[in-house]
């Protein structure tokens, strides 16, 4: 995840920062996925949602961009919603492909 208003962003969570990642909520077929964060991820997340800071959040894999996603208000949680519009079955190939990439 990265400062989606920089053109040459740098990531500040890479999938090592991600415990756990599942399909999430669903709205006419479509569902985001759910990333649960480290505790040193959920930190930096709220850092850099602090107001002032960032408007947007790029989601990239492989060094594609996947999703970007407006920050509203500050995140101070442990997980964080890709907002990508994909089927059951594809949100959990994703979730899939992004947690074979969590270990260090």
């Amino acid at each position: 995840m990265s400062d989606g208003e920089k053109k040459d962003y740098k990531p500040f969570l890479v999938n090592r920062d991600i415990v756990d990642a599942a399909p999430f909520g669903e709205i006419e077929n479509n569902y985001g996925i759910k990333l649960y964060l480290t505790e040193n991820a959920s930190k930096a997340l709220a850092e850099k949602t602090q107001p002032s800071q960032w408007t947007q959040i790029v989601f990239s894999i492989d060094g594609n961009d996947v999703a970007k996603g407006d920050i509203l208000e500050f995140l101070k949680t442990n997980y964080i919603i890709m907002p990508v519009k994909l089927t059951r079955n594809n949100s959990k190939g994703l979730a899939r492909k992004i947690l074979s990439g969590s270990a260090p």
